[in-house]
């Protein structure tokens, strides 16, 4: 107990504000008693394990780390706090408490141990460990002081608090202040409030207020220390951006069921993990039910963005990496010159030799008169905004390239950005450049989880070139302010790393990475693409995905399965869910009016078109009867793999006595009987007749892949139909081939046909010209 009431001294505080807030790497020496050696040796396991213990930090492993950064991250019970106490004199570092670092830290190792290792797991264990501080921290503030003494009063009471207002309502965070601050209000407050960088930002809050409050909320959970610190100092601090308005918007309101269900799991590991000797009880048997019951109801699914939009973000996306460009990347190029030329000097790093450069180059003012950029500072400043700064215009550069690449193959954000899955240097193949045609690998983020090569247009290849070019002048600038001392391989190189133009500061060999939509990355871009007034803050990355497949579908009218190939998923189902009118749940424009018709026209069209399968059933059915009858009687049928299958069924039925004893329309009937339950089905195409059966006996079919099941009938055509055993063709379709090789030969003699269309459509000629042969053969044979 002696040891617990050692409060923090003056210099320990300061040292820990050093540390909190500015991320200085020193040590500070354990307060308190240490973990006995037999606990370390308990903690102290296998490096194969997600989570370790080592030298009183945790260390949570990062699954998709780079080469050249470190494979896990650090977790510093020392950057968290509990308020006072009776028996404190102060305010004391969570690191003090061994009993309740080796409790979150069990819990949280039981939670990395049990999830499929992800790109996210390090992430959610260390929202897992700080949502534990604050539940620490909630029973401290109500007397709860160990585990041991913890009940379903106290648990119980904590779901409501936070659907109500957040940790920040649970955690009384607004008295605590207005506490903290009442002996000289005014002065005080000043003493927790940080600068702006420009006039739309928040203004933010020091790390020492966590620190003297002894509370472990973050920055987007403070929002109600604002109004009491706008208060004390008779000033508002509120920003005026829309990322501003949100952040305000998500604080003020009570916690989502979502995250209430997920916080209330972490919660339970504090049951689960250390053999149940932590807490003898299990605080939420159903975090499921306490979640619906005292939290917000779900923002819902992912709103869907309208053709109006996707067609001014495209726009724009394309004016930027085609056009603004060519004079950002000379503007920044002319800066990382100048960058070298001192460093070669041996003049060293200097901001006013960058912002010269930046002055004197003749891009500047070609993107202020072309297209309205005029860029006068490196970074955003009280005295620059961020759209007049080198790095206002990169970051919308960046969104421009982004947009169009995720809008145009409909990938998820980290599938394009993500600085170890992302795209890199080595992502863009040329397959022929004198057909134009070039593949991007891809990963495949929730399903296959790999690199999957997949046919890109011209403006997602210009976009990735406008990106390749951006992350060579960035390593350059690395290489010539210290920031980079190792050269790395292609795959290695994220095109979405941003050039550091922080000169001069303690930041400036740091490295930056472009995230969309991610504080005021974005507002550039949307402002050009919508107006300097339009609401766009509630356009996110993956609005991208689901705009493709909307516009999809209503441009070549429902083929899901191509559509299912684009989006990487395992099942139809996945993609039709995907695309469902948000009616079923969420917000945005209705699917109905991508389609520009009313609910009653679209029940009308489904039934008409019901109606019309039906009919093709029907004739299907009684031309397959037809064959058969036909077959049996010897009669020829034309060519193809299938009339064998009927022969050979008919032969294997033959060996029965009583088929054997039918009449032959008879035995017709018993074998297209069977065929029809099987699904068999007549469906004509120009090249040929497909008779596969149901989806799930066709796994021979020639246009099925090897991995799926069924037919992929988007994949049908003359050369891979042929040789199907489900494929059959008549004269006709011969005559059909045999026309369409004509009017090849026809375009390729033509004297306006270009060198690449003649290069496309020859090869196409070849192997039609096989393909006839081969069924004129067949048919002989037949006959």
């Amino acid at each position: 107990m002696a040891l617990l009431k050692m409060g923090l001294t003056d210099t320990l505080r300061k040292q820990l504000e050093k540390k909190f807030m500015k991320g200085v790497e020193m040590r500070l020496n354990r307060i308190g008693h240490s973990l006995p050696d037999k606990e370390l040796e308990m903690v102290d396991f296998a490096l194969e394990s997600p989570v370790v213990y080592r030298g009183g930090k945790i260390l949570a492993k990062i699954y998709e780390a780079r080469e050249d950064e470190a494979g896990y991250i650090e977790i510093d019970p020392s950057h968290f706090f509990l308020p006072p106490a009776p028996f404190a004199d102060g305010v004391i570092s969570l690191a003090e408490r061994s009993d309740l670092v080796m409790a979150a830290f069990l819990a949280v190792r039981t939670y990395a141990e049990r999830q499929e290792p992800s790109k996210s797991t390090h992430i959610n264990v260390k929202k897992a460990f700080r949502v534990l501080a604050k539940t620490f921290e909630f029973a401290w503030l109500r007397g709860y002081y160990s585990l041991q003494d913890w009940s379903p009063e106290l648990t119980d009471s904590l779901p409501k608090l936070l659907g109500e207002g957040g940790w920040a309502k649970a955690l009384n965070i607004s008295e605590r202040v207005s506490k903290l601050i009442e002996g000289d209000p005014k002065n005080l407050a000043e003493k927790y409030i940080g600068q702006r960088r420009t006039k739309a930002d928040e203004y933010s809050i020091r790390g020492r207020l966590q620190i003297d409050l002894g509370t472990n909320i973050m920055q987007a959970e403070l929002d109600s220390v604002r109004d009491v610190l706008s208060e004390a100092m008779g000033q508002p601090l509120t920003g005026s951006s829309p990322s501003s308005r949100r952040v305000r918007s998500a604080a003020t309101s009570g916690m989502l069921v979502s995250a209430l269900r997920e916080q209330l799991a972490w919660i339970n590991l504090l049951a689960e993990a250390g053999s149940g000797q932590l807490i003898t009880y299990a605080p939420y048997p159903s975090p499921v039910k306490t979640a619906e019951e005292y939290g917000r109801g779900n923002s819902g699914r992912t709103p869907n963005i309208t053709p109006t939009q996707v067609a001014k973000l495209l726009a724009e996306g394309l004016r930027l990496s085609e056009e603004a460009s060519v004079h950002i990347l000379a503007l920044l190029e002319d800066v990382v010159v100048r960058m070298e030329g001192d460093a070669l000097n041996g003049q060293g790093v200097s901001r006013k030799s960058a912002l010269a450069a930046l002055e004197s180059s003749a891009h500047r003012l070609r993107l202020r008169d072309a297209f309205g950029m005029d860029i006068t500072g490196l970074m955003p400043t009280q005295a620059t905004p961020k759209e007049q700064s080198l790095d206002g215009a990169l970051e919308t550069l960046y969104s421009g390239c982004f947009a169009l690449i995720g809008l145009m193959n409909a990938r998820r954000k980290d599938e394009v950005q993500h600085r170890k899955i992302g795209l890199t240097r080595a992502s863009l193949e040329v397959v022929d450049k004198s057909l134009d045609l070039y593949m991007c690998s891809f990963y495949m983020q929730k399903t296959h989880k790999l690199h999957v090569p997949m046919y890109v247009g011209r403006a997602t290849v210009n976009a990735i070139h406008c990106l390749e070019h951006l992350e060579s002048l960035t390593m350059r600038l690395a290489l010539a302010v210290g920031g980079e001392d190792r050269v790395l391989a292609d795959s290695d190189r994220a095109l979405f790393r941003q050039p550091n133009l922080q000169f001069g500061t303690k930041r400036a060999h740091s490295r930056v990475w472009f995230e969309f939509g991610t504080g005021r990355t974005t507002e550039g871009f949307f402002k050009r693409a919508f107006g300097e007034f339009a609401e766009f803050d509630r356009i996110t990355s993956h609005m991208f995905r689901r705009g493709y497949g909307l516009l999809f579908i209503y441009r070549f009218e429902g083929p899901i399965l191509a559509l299912t190939q684009k989006y990487g998923h395992l099942d139809p189902t996945d993609t039709i869910t995907y695309l469902v009118d948000p009616r079923q749940g969420g917000g945005g424009p209705k699917v109905n009016q991508f389609a520009r018709m009313s609910p009653e026209q679209i029940q009308e069209s489904i039934n008409e078109v019901q109606g019309i399968e039906r009919e093709i059933r029907s004739v299907s059915d009684e031309r397959l009867q037809e064959m058969v009858r036909q077959l049996v009687d010897g009669k020829n049928v034309g060519g193809g793999a299938f009339p064998k299958l009927i022969r050979r069924l008919h032969q294997r039925f033959s060996l029965r006595t009583d088929y054997g004893n039918m009449e032959p329309d008879k035995q017709g009937s018993v074998v297209a009987d069977l065929l029809k339950s099987r699904g068999h089905q007549f469906r004509p195409y120009w090249h040929g007749n497909c008779c596969a059966p149901s989806e799930a006996l066709a796994k021979r079919a020639h246009c099925n892949n090897k991995e799926g099941r069924g037919t992929r009938r988007e994949n049908a055509g003359p050369i891979i139909c042929a040789g199907c055993q489900y494929h059959h063709i008549v004269a006709d379709h011969i005559r059909s081939l045999e026309g369409y090789a004509l009017s090849i030969r026809a375009r390729l003699v033509d004297a306006e046909s270009s060198a690449l269309a003649r290069a496309r459509l020859t090869p196409v000629l070849e192997n039609l010209e096989r393909v006839v042969v081969l069924h004129r053969r067949r048919m002989e044979h037949a006959n």
